[in-house]
């Protein structure tokens, strides 16, 4: 396939380029380059090639086009540019065009189900490493909480008030801390635990458990928060209602955290169609028929770069000592538990700032 450009006008282009470009040559001929391009790459992409080529160097790579029907198709090129003996400049550029879509396809293909293999091997080989952890750090927790009350024991026996009461004041503190050592490891246990064949699972009314989960934690958000909810009342997710509402105060305090002057929180459930969709969480091609459970804010929004990690273990935006890194990564691993999977829709400027998790959960 040719084409030539004169100051990225395109003077002719012949029959195998206008079908996979999808012009005809009366469309192509008079416009400029500019009518190919595709928003996968920068400006810059552009310019160097545009640079290369003036300076009469011959340029070859891979670019991403757009077919006129809207579509995107990869080509291999080489630009060539003519200069006429004598001149400094090149007078015309010859391009050649190859379609390589399909390998770049396959490639694409090849690298998800390669990030999703690897994504796949670490959560395991993290969910051992966290039974683990916790096992051991329960049976240290258990010394220290005995411990604990033995030193409370024999503070009966101490005769200076100002010193048993600095005593007991100390115990307490034990036993606050003690007690959030528990909570983290229930979570951590959580986070680690395996699908079990004989497990007993307790489904409820999908709507009936989000009316208690609201009920619980209204009072722990505050009135600078609204939430407003749109059920689909005929929905049930097959999920264990212990899980679904953990999944959804999670869900819910990561929304009030987004939005540190208050706001709304929104939750619905409804039945959805999606269309090659990617899970954020497991990186597997979603498409089909599911039941969506939706938990939206206009928070702050997750950057780019933040989004990658966000179900990762122990990963935490919020400082110390007010988040474990845990909650959305036991909310991955109880939704996927049910073969659901997640979508994430984040936005950090403009109108709609805010992030939306979609929870997609399989008819049964």
């Amino acid at each position: 396939m040719q084409k030539q450009i004169r100051k990225g006008v395109i003077t002719l282009a012949n029959e195998h380029f206008c079908r996979i470009s999808g012009y005809s040559q009366s469309e192509l001929i008079g416009s400029t380059h500019s009518l190919l391009q595709s928003d996968i790459f920068p400006p810059t992409f552009y310019d160097e090639i545009w640079q290369t080529i003036k300076s009469g160097n011959i340029w070859r790579g891979e670019m991403c086009n757009r077919h006129n029907n809207g579509t995107l198709y990869w080509v291999s090129a080489v630009i060539v540019p003519i200069v006429d003996e004598g001149a400094i400049h090149p007078k015309k550029y010859i391009t050649q065009f190859f379609d390589i879509t399909d390998r770049k396809e396959a490639e694409q293909r090849q690298f998800e189900l390669t990030k999703q293999i690897n994504h796949m091997q670490k959560i395991e080989s993290l969910s051992r490493l966290t039974s683990g952890i916790a096992h051991d750090f329960n049976n240290m927790l258990a010394a220290i909480v005995i411990y604990n009350e033995l030193n409370r024991f024999f503070t009966n026996d101490c005769q200076d008030e100002k010193l048993k009461e600095k005593l007991l004041f100390n115990a307490q503190q034990v036993d606050i801390v003690s007690d959030r050592g528990k909570n983290l490891i229930k979570k951590m246990m959580m986070y680690s635990r395996q699908n079990l064949i004989n497990k007993k699972v307790d489904v409820r009314p999908t709507v009936d458990v989000i009316d208690e989960v609201l009920a619980m934690i209204r009072p722990a958000i505050t009135s600078k928060f609204q939430i407003n909810t749109d059920m689909d009342n005929e929905l049930t997710i097959q999920i264990d209602s212990t899980d679904l509402h953990q999944t959804i105060t999670n869900l819910i305090i990561n929304a009030r955290d987004a939005m540190k002057q208050g706001g709304d929180i929104a939750i619905s459930l409804k039945q959805v169609i999606k269309h090659e969709l990617t899970c954020h969480s497991c990186a597997q091609t979603i498409e089909g028929e599911f039941m969506e459970l939706c938990v939206a804010d206009k928070g702050s929004g997750i950057e780019p770069k933040v989004m990658a990690n966000i179900f990762d273990p122990f990963f935490t935006t919020k400082p110390v000592g007010e988040g474990t890194g845990l909650g959305l990564s036991t909310v991955s691993k109880m939704v996927h538990d049910c073969d659901g999977h997640i979508i994430v829709d984040s936005n950090t400027t403009g109108i709609s700032r805010g992030t939306t998790f979609r929870l997609l959960f399989p008819f049964s």
